[in-house]
């Protein structure tokens, strides 16, 4: 995946990802991070590592990235196009 470069203190991102788990407010739901703004392997790995399993994207090509650095269950935020059904099928 190509496109914009972002320089992420990742002391503070592993933080906010540990303060996410560590609330008893989320206790009771299965949280789903929008990797909209990374799109990072690497960030993605944080969120992993914190005992994500969930995560939503907002395009097809981003599901296919994020597969293929081992996460099976995401989301696609956006209507599905039916001109790329077969993508879609190989996808899942």
């Amino acid at each position: 995946m190509s496109g914009p470069s972002i320089l992420v203190d990742e002391e503070r991102a592993r933080q906010n990802i540990a303060a996410f788990v560590s609330n008893p407010l989320f206790d009771a739901l299965a949280l789903r991070p929008h990797f909209k703004t990374h799109q990072s392997a690497r960030v993605g790995a944080w969120f992993h590592e914190a005992g994500f399993t969930q995560i939503t994207v907002s395009s097809l090509s981003m599901a296919e990235y994020f597969c293929s650095q081992g996460w099976d269950d995401i989301l696609i935020a956006l209507p599905a196009f039916t001109g790329d059904a077969a993508a879609y099928d190989a996808l899942a």
